[in-house]
């Protein structure tokens, strides 16, 4: 419980403060529940390229299959192709992950992957 007294109040102000925040829920400390994500549980692996790994970078599986396929050169058609699903399909996935990773590119994202796995040098 709180009351915030500034040198402008009113002087009775002050009780409706202590009032309001004594009958708002108090908070608890926060529980890791049991049904998050896996990748939020497990750290990244450095120098692991497995879907599973990719998916702790915050992708979906999904996501993280596109990305596989990236990290071997794949066009988004071949890509397509290999999951089942259409080019444009494909793109959108490739838009969430640029989108994830703060990148425009294919080749900035690849970049990323390599960087954060620890299987490319930092350059400053």
């Amino acid at each position: 419980m709180r009351a915030r007294l500034s040198p402008h109040s009113h002087p009775g102000h002050w009780l409706l403060l202590l009032e309001v925040e004594a009958s708002l829920p108090t908070q608890k400390e926060p529980q890791i529940s049991p049904e998050l994500p896996e990748n939020l549980l497990n750290p990244v692996k450095k120098g692991d390229l497995s879907i599973a790994n990719l998916c702790r970078l915050g992708l979906t599986n999904r996501e993280a299959e596109v990305l596989s396929l990236v990290l071997q050169d794949k066009t988004s058609v071949q890509i397509a192709q290999a999951l089942a699903m259409s080019d444009r399909t494909v793109k959108k996935h490739l838009e969430r992950i640029h989108r994830k990773f703060g990148v425009q590119t294919r080749l900035s994202a690849i970049i990323y992957t390599l960087r954060v796995l620890d299987l490319l040098p930092q350059i400053d």
